[in-house]
């Protein structure tokens, strides 16, 4: 082995005695935290908080990174296997700021074999879930902000009404180019979101799978599609009918 070689290695396991030591950090205030060692490298944390459980299945490339922060307790944020992301995948629950602070309770699942290119994921609210299904397609600068960061109350009796709920984008769906989905949306199965919509709070049933939403605020255009990430079959030759 020549010495450029041996030194490069043993860069490579310096910097994973490092971030091992930061898991275990993390570990010592009551986290779970779990992520391929070969993954490591890739997975960037940050916890303030006990009892959060982070669990990173194996990733499929090692192109771009995950940024994970985590401001306060027993939340968990779950990627399934086959991730692939290419730039950065941002997630934030909670934050540090005097008019947001702590969460509890919150969750985000990311199902299997799904691509980001970038993308930015934030809850500032306890109790709630943001939940991705399997197969979806991220493209570059899309945000998924399950919240209004402020409250909105009823005038006469003060009561919040803009309360956080659960967001949920179904399986196989393509969020475009700058589109920004917003607190309490569904999106079914097999649908699109169109470059630059905002889809806020819309509600729709797994009956009406295959939709594609576009506009601000997004409204359906289109349904009774599928789509499919391959364009070598029909699309790039511009054939009709793949």
């Amino acid at each position: 082995m020549n010495l450029i070689k041996k030194i490069k290695l043993e860069l490579k396991e310096i910097k994973k005695t490092r971030k091992s030591k930061k898991l275990l950090n993390l570990y010592s205030r009551n986290n779970f935290i779990e992520v391929k060692d070969e993954d490591l490298p890739f997975v960037r944390l940050k916890v303030d908080g006990a009892g959060n459980t982070i669990h990173v299945k194996k990733l499929k490339n090692h192109l771009g990174v995950i940024n994970i922060t985590i401001i306060g307790n027993n939340n968990m944020i779950i990627i399934e296997e086959g991730a692939s992301v290419s730039g950065n995948l941002t997630i934030s629950l909670g934050k540090d700021h005097q008019n947001f602070g702590p969460i509890e309770n919150t969750r985000c699942n990311i199902g299997k074999n799904c691509s980001f290119e970038s993308c930015k994921i934030n809850s500032y609210n306890s109790n709630c879930e943001i939940n991705i299904g399997d197969r979806c397609m991220v493209s570059y600068n899309v945000r998924i902000y399950h919240t209004d960061g402020h409250p909105v109350m009823d005038y006469e009796t003060g009561n919040i009404i803009n309360k956080v709920k659960d967001l949920n984008i179904g399986e196989h769906v393509w969020l475009g180019a700058n589109c920004t989905i917003l607190k309490n949306t569904n999106i079914p199965d097999n649908s699109i979101v169109g470059w630059g919509s905002i889809v806020s709070g819309k509600h729709y049933s797994k009956d009406e799978s295959g939709i594609v939403l576009a506009g601000n605020p997004a409204k359906v255009v289109k349904e009774g599609i599928t789509w499919s990430s391959d364009g070598s079959n029909g699309y790039v030759q511009n054939i009709y009918k793949c």
